[in-house]
């Protein structure tokens, strides 16, 4: 019976507007731009990252619980659902309070499918077993993703989000 208080109370999170954020080191000049949608908890976002130099393009999730890796591997399994669509599992970097789905075609279908979605939740397993579920309305995704992607001005990426090969 826990579980399910549990995941009626991560359903009530509130997602602020997915919006564009672009930073610029100011010693190297290297740009990244992101469409990020955040939770009103503080230190929980999904995003869309990339960097308009190196064509590099990855999904961002951070996590204000302490996620933990496996120090000798630094990935791991996270399950994900867009919508009522059925839970999908992938293969995810891990940092200690962050997860990224890198430039992969698993990066390009979850990306295909955060456009065209209004909800989706994540489950991590931390580096004690314990599961957290996470969840992200996604207000405004297909504009701030889009306008990410025109932004980086990549063939690559646009490849990416139209390759629907395995």
């Amino acid at each position: 019976m826990l579980p399910l208080i549990a995941l009626a109370l991560q359903s009530a999170t509130v997602t602020r507007p997915m919006h564009v954020v672009r930073q610029s080191d100011p010693m190297t000049d290297y740009k990244v731009v992101a469409a990020v949608a955040e939770t009103l908890k503080a230190d929980q976002a999904i995003s869309v990252v990339c960097s308009p130099s190196d064509q590099y393009l990855q999904v961002v999730f951070q996590s204000p619980d302490f996620l933990g890796a496996d120090p000798h591997w630094n990935k791991q399994e996270i399950s994900y659902r867009f919508d009522s669509r059925p839970a999908m599992t992938a293969t995810w970097g891990m940092e200690r309070h962050a997860a990224h789905l890198e430039a992969t075609k698993a990066a390009a279908t979850f990306i295909r499918e955060m456009m065209t979605a209004s909800r989706l939740l994540i489950r991590v397993a931390d580096y004690s077993g314990e599961d957290h579920d996470y969840s992200f309305e996604l207000v405004d995704a297909k504009p701030a993703i889009m306008a990410v992607i025109k932004e980086c001005n990549q063939a690559k990426v646009a490849q990416a989000l139209t390759d629907t090969s395995s």
